[in-house]
């Protein structure tokens, strides 16, 4: 819940109530007297405990004739439980889903919801349904622009996240390991925890493996400090396959470059190397070879791409008009 506060907030401000059923809750602060929250407590290893948790919160609930509408976000298992029930009550239903991933339970989910909603086409599974595209929610104003980058030296690499094994910090270090020989003075800051149990010892056994000077490791920050943290470094590494991370939006947002594997990126805001390789030390060789001018003007070119498709105004507008008009609402398609 804590992740996806911004979201609660904003609908929030277009309807009456918004009540919120999460599997964990986090630090929230003071919520609006229309916002209620409950957590389901869901915990890994206990399916019948989770399921009968869940149920009890979310049944009464859906049956309510106070709700209008139902939002599964990221949700597929959830939304699988309970999607049946609401088209069997003519409830409005959506489900957001922005992963490459194809579960059983977005099969099911497909059956029976109102709308599949994604952020672009190629961050959802490539099956045949009707899904569209809104982008992006990523709120500007929290990710702005270090007006005095000068874009000469680009020696000093940033990546930001979650430290789990999809992220493939490992090919980010090994990487510019690798182009330390050609840019000895190339540093690698990794900022970020483990999400999940199953990379917590896989993230403690990568720094263990990694001791050297010009690699740092830190924990997860505020999300208020990321601008301060991009602002100290020259160069964005992302090495995640699959759907278009969120923080590539946000380092674009910032306009530091972005170097990445991650081809939906690519398709949408392009590459460093002409070849469009996907390999991270061809993207940043292919940088470095361009004057500050241009970089400059490539940098902000993503900027305003990023404005113009992936900002929060813009993505909360279109689930509420999918939430308040039905099935007949059609969003604006990714163009």
């Amino acid at each position: 819940m804590s992740h996806q506060l911004e979201i609660v907030l904003l609908l929030a401000k277009r309807f009456t109530q918004v009540t919120v059923v999460t599997g964990r809750v986090g630090s929230l602060g003071l919520l609006p007297p229309n916002v209620e929250v409950f957590s389901s407590k869901w915990s890994p290893g206990k399916p019948l405990f989770n399921l009968i948790r869940f149920y009890r919160l979310a049944l009464p609930l859906i049956l309510s004739p106070k709700t209008t509408a139902v939002f599964s976000h990221m949700a597929d298992l959830q939304c699988a439980l309970v999607s049946p029930i609401t088209k069997l009550l003519h409830k409005r239903h959506c489900l957001w889903y922005a992963h490459v991933h194809e579960s059983i339970y977005l099969k099911i989910s497909m059956l029976f919801v109102d709308k599949v909603v994604t952020s672009t086409k190629g961050s959802f599974p490539p099956i045949q349904v009707d899904v569209h595209t809104i982008g992006q929610s990523i709120d500007p104003i929290r990710f702005k622009p270090n007006t005095s980058r000068s874009y000469r030296n680009i020696k000093r690499v940033l990546t930001y996240g979650r430290l789990d094994i999809s992220k493939r910090a490992d090919e980010i270090i090994y990487s510019v390991r690798k182009l330390r020989d050609e840019f000895p003075e190339l540093t690698l800051t990794i900022v970020g925890s483990p999400g999940n149990a199953a990379s917590i010892a896989w993230a403690k056994n990568l720094q263990g493996e990694n001791p050297d000077e010009w690699l740092k490791f830190l924990p997860s920050v505020h999300r208020k400090e990321i601008d301060k943290l991009v602002s100290e470094h020259d160069v964005f590494f992302h090495a995640y396959r699959g759907s278009l991370d969120k923080v590539l939006i946000e380092a674009s947002l910032m306009e530091i470059p972005v170097v990445t594997t991650n081809l939906e990126y690519h398709r949408l805001f392009g590459s460093w190397n002409t070849s469009f390789s996907t390999t991270l030390t061809s993207e940043y060789e292919g940088l470095v070879k361009l004057p500050p001018s241009q970089i400059r003007a490539e940098v902000q070119r993503r900027r305003d791409l990023a404005l113009k498709n992936h900002s929060m105004e813009h993505w909360i507008n279109q689930i509420s008009i999918i939430l308040r008009s039905g099935v007949n609402s059609e969003p604006k398609s990714e163009k």
